[in-house]
């Protein structure tokens, strides 16, 4: 059994004097009292150093709570991570300015270490602040956590060992960072389920919040490109399987359609991701998926699905499909292939020289004639190694 277990309490602010102090008064008033606080402020200009500093003074001066002032906005994963960093306890827990803790929460999962020694995560569930309901997954699958987040950073406790030998948040992320988070550290580690319900979520749009602000299309794109949660691509003779996923539920509406969309891209071979990514340079930078790129913002900007494809020229000779704003491969993919609508290849645009394909009478008398070839390089060699002799 697990004895003196202490905790280090990561909380992130930006200019959030205005709800901080819930927050920081929900963690004081823990019935588990071996914790550290530490503040991230990720240069606020608002006061909220100030405020804190004369609020909490003396929890500021004994050590329960530290408050690292950073110079510059870097973003809440550079925060966290500094968090982690300057962390002096052996497990981890998260809040956020807009949450508020239970008076058991540290309790909660300090029963749950002991009842589960060998274990290096945990989780538990939470109350919507909006609707009061409880929102709980008993049952840890990391197959449905690859589809989607279900447990959200606020209920999540860690061993700092996990910290230590896979890293901490990516801070190329702007959103999304605790799926990020969560993805790489349970899939060889499965948390352990605790049935408590350990705070309040404020799932209000009210505030500016990363939610609410950074763009969520992106996020899922870089995420599961970097997981490499869809190593299985689409082919003929899986549409049916994709049907019947959608039929049973596993995929919803909008998924499904969003898988049809990239399969009919890829039969249409007008699509090519290496000619993108080298065309446009920024996409490849930012580790996106050219296919999500080009149909989020890559047509609306002129960029081009491959050299065979002027989406330009497309919408210019069909004032229809530019009116209906809509993107120009997948209306010609859709409707303008069967409608005799014609494409342009990108002018100025490299085409790949194709090979000329060898008869196979011809492949058949060079594989014959092998055995000749290396007879040939035989003596050639053999006729060097000797001059090379003579001359010396």
């Amino acid at each position: 059994m697990r004895k003196d277990i202490h905790f280090s309490i990561i909380m992130p602010t930006y200019n959030r004097r205005n709800c901080i102090f819930n927050a920081i008064d929900g963690i004081l008033h823990q019935t588990y009292s071996r914790f550290e606080l530490i503040i991230i402020d990720d240069g606020s200009n608002d006061g909220t150093y100030e405020l804190v500093k004369q609020q909490y003074g003396d929890k500021i001066s004994n050590g329960i709570i530290k408050y690292i002032l950073l110079d510059t906005h870097m973003g809440v994963s550079h925060a966290r991570n500094i968090g982690l960093k300057e962390s002096r306890n052996d497990w981890i827990a998260y809040c956020d300015t807009d949450n508020q803790w239970y008076p058991e929460y540290l309790e909660s999962f300090v029963g749950a270490i002991k009842e589960h020694p060998r274990a290096k995560c945990f989780y538990a569930k939470l109350k919507k602040k909006s609707n009061n309901n409880i929102v709980e997954f008993r049952d840890f699958d990391y197959k449905k956590l690859c589809v989607a987040n279900y447990i959200d950073l606020g209920l999540f406790v860690h061993n700092k060992s996990l910290y230590k030998k896979y890293g901490g948040f990516d801070e190329k992320l702007h959103r999304l960072v605790d799926w990020d988070l969560i993805l790489k550290y349970t899939r060889h580690n499965s948390p352990v389920f605790v049935d408590n319900c350990v705070f309040l979520y404020n799932d209000s749009d009210i505030l500016p919040r990363i939610s609410n602000t950074a763009d969520k299309d992106v996020a899922i794109a870089y995420i599961r490109n970097k997981h490499k949660l869809e190593k299985k691509k689409l082919r003929k003779d899986n549409m049916f399987w994709l049907k019947l996923r959608k039929r049973l539920g596993i995929i919803n509406q909008a998924r499904y359609e969003n898988m049809l969309v990239h399969y009919r891209i890829k039969k249409s071979k007008l699509f090519d991701k290496k000619w993108y990514r080298a065309t446009y340079p920024d996409v490849a930078a930012a580790n996106v998926d050219p296919v999500f790129h080009y149909l989020q913002h890559g047509w609306r900007e002129g960029r081009n699905p491959s050299p065979k494809f002027d989406g330009n020229a497309y919408l210019t000779a069909n004032p229809d499909v530019l009116t209906a704003n809509m993107c120009p491969l997948i209306h010609y993919i859709n409707y303008g292939k069967y409608e005799n609508r014609h494409i342009r290849p990108v002018a100025g645009a490299q085409k790949k020289e194709k090979q000329p394909k060898r008869k196979f009478s011809e492949c058949f008398i060079y594989i014959l004639q092998y055995p000749v070839r290396v007879r040939d390089e035989y003596y050639r060699l053999r006729t060097e190694i000797k001059a090379l002799k003579n001359k010396d």
